[in-house]
């Protein structure tokens, strides 16, 4: 699979151009797009384009029993910006290192490890429902695939499945 080079950009415009060309390069269709994060950006992929993205990016997983329950997305994470420290309550999420490093910081508690452990290109963390979680920005830009696994099927996840114990943009706690 051809990859984009996201160093050749200037912009963070520029790269979420160029990340979205390559989806389209790829054939996945997108439901949103969400540029506006302060730590970078978000494709949501649309479900009639679960069967390729799996194929992509998480080939284990076809034809597993909760296929029917996963949502496909893509993060981008700028140089040296990092999501909030968070978890969730209905879902669980697979994370495959498309491009660039990333760093993520791990624990079952409340309580922020210091340091997180690197990830680079075609690494996959795992994601069990309510650990804490924060993906980190390394010296480039870092692309990661991402599937939600639904864990609640009478109430399945959603961008307001976000419980924020820490955030560096001042965003609430929810």
């Amino acid at each position: 699979m051809k990859s984009v080079e996201l160093g050749e950009y200037t912009s963070k415009n520029e790269v979420v151009e160029g990340v979205d060309m390559w989806r389209k390069n790829l054939g996945l269709e997108v439901e949103e797009i969400n540029a506006e994060k302060p730590w970078g950006a978000y494709w949501k992929i649309k479900k009639e384009s679960l069967g390729l993205f799996l194929e992509l990016f998480f080939p284990e997983m076809i034809g597993s029993d909760t296929q029917m329950d996963l949502s496909p997305k893509f993060l981008l994470v700028a140089p040296k910006e990092k999501l909030s420290w968070q978890y969730h309550d209905r879902r669980a999420e697979e994370w495959k290192v498309v491009i660039g490093e990333v760093r993520v910081k791990l624990s079952e508690t409340d309580e922020e490890p210091e340091d997180g452990k690197l990830y680079t290109e075609g690494d996959v963390i795992d994601l069990k429902r309510e650990v804490r979680h924060r993906l980190i920005g390394e010296d480039g830009w870092g692309l990661v695939a991402e599937v939600w696994v639904h864990t609640d099927p009478d109430s399945p996840s959603d961008e307001e499945d976000i419980v924020r114990l820490a955030d560096d943009y001042g965003r609430e706690r929810r």
